[in-house]
């Protein structure tokens, strides 16, 4: 669904984005000589490298001289560069005050190398920054990367690296667990306003929110599919404890899309009704019915349940991920602290095998 939405917005909007790119590289040759484009490799998606054009916006060989090696980590792992720097060229400045530069890139969404919406693609030693401070920085590759994001709407020099990230894994999550193209809609909607400035940029809390409200409800799942666990996206997470509203001790060690999988110390009937309590759900717990059960290799007992429809269930799942309270509606980011002991593992690989049905190939 997401690709179809990336092709028809791209082909049908072709008429408007086509004349400005060709406008902006005749514009950029005839002061700044050729190649109007700059290509770089920069991490996509999982743990894929690719060739990523853009317009060249600033001097030639600026890479060399503003990098991640330059430019030593201090309060950022990101690298932005504010919009007055020198190094930008004249009209290379005017694109990037429309935010105009990564156009070209439409072309890459159209070969289905990119996502028109999605986390920007980063330069591989930006990564290797970003790992050192925020070790979970895997999950913001767990979906495709894209022209344009969620920190769109904000502003790259108005959120802190730890917004950032949290924003853009809640992103990733939220379009792999339960797509809708309303959430992308939303996004490249006000990308257009926000850079036309026809509105002001969004906060952290206010992007969150609406990316939570336009989730699509999980559907229940059949108990077949559940039992097999071999259909949709599942998160392994560390196993932790966990007390159900009833006072139950069950440990939680799967979650996905489809449904949980738990482990109890003692039998649970097939089709008893579970509340896990949840700090982000209007019910304050969320509901889940036992599929099936089965003996553990510990001598305990292994449980699938499967999720109740609902518009906050996507809310808790993430809950779930993270292992403390997911932000929404504005209710603030958790600490550095919390997020640095995260008890979720997400290999990206086995999420690429989840999605694909193989692993991602890495490209050269």
């Amino acid at each position: 669904m997401k690709r179809l939405f990336d092709l028809l917005v791209t082909l049908v909007m072709a008429p408007f984005w086509v004349p400005v790119c060709l406008l902006a590289a005749f514009a950029l040759v005839l002061t700044a000589g050729w190649p109007p484009i700059y290509a770089s490799k920069r991490r996509v998606h999982g743990r894929q490298v690719r060739t990523v054009i853009k317009f060249r916006t600033m001097v030639r060989n600026a890479d060399r001289v503003l990098n991640r090696d330059t430019i030593p980590v201090s309060d950022t792992a990101f690298l932005n560069i504010p919009a007055d720097h020198p190094v930008y060229t004249p009209v290379g400045r005017r694109i990037e005050r429309y935010a105009l530069t990564e156009i070209p890139q439409l072309l890459q969404v159209l070969a289905g190398s990119m996502s028109l919406i999605g986390n920007r693609p980063l330069p591989v030693n930006v990564v290797e920054a970003l790992l050192k401070r925020f070790p979970y920085a895997e999950d913001r590759f767990i979906a495709p990367g894209g022209l344009t994001g969620p920190v769109q709407l904000i502003g790259r020099e108005d959120i802190s690296d730890e917004d950032r990230l949290g924003l853009e894994i809640d992103y990733s999550l939220l379009t792999t667990l339960s797509y809708s193209y309303r959430i992308d809609l939303f996004i490249l909607w006000n990308t257009v306003l926000v850079a036309l400035h026809a509105r002001k940029s969004f906060s952290v809390a206010e992007v969150r929110a609406l990316m939570m409200r336009a989730a699509a409800p999980v559907a229940l799942p059949p108990q077949d599919v559940l039992e097999r666990r071999t259909s949709g996206v599942r998160f392994p997470v560390a196993p932790r404890s966990l007390t159900l509203v009833d006072g139950r001790q069950v440990e939680l060690c799967e979650v996905g899309y489809r449904g949980l999988r738990i482990v109890s110390a003692e039998p649970i009937a097939p089709g008893t009704e579970l509340r896990i309590p949840s700090t982000v759900t209007v019910a304050g717990h969320l509901a889940a019915t036992v599929c099936w059960s089965r003996p553990s290799d510990d001598g305990r007992v292994a449980i699938g349940l499967s999720l109740q429809p609902g518009a906050d269930t996507v809310v808790a799942l993430l809950e779930l991920l993270r292992g403390v309270p997911a932000v929404v509606r504005g209710k603030g980011t958790p600490p550095a602290a919390a997020r640095a002991v995260l008890p979720v593992s997400v290999p990206v690989a086995d999420v690429a095998r989840d999605v694909h049905g193989d692993e991602q190939p890495h490209a050269a």
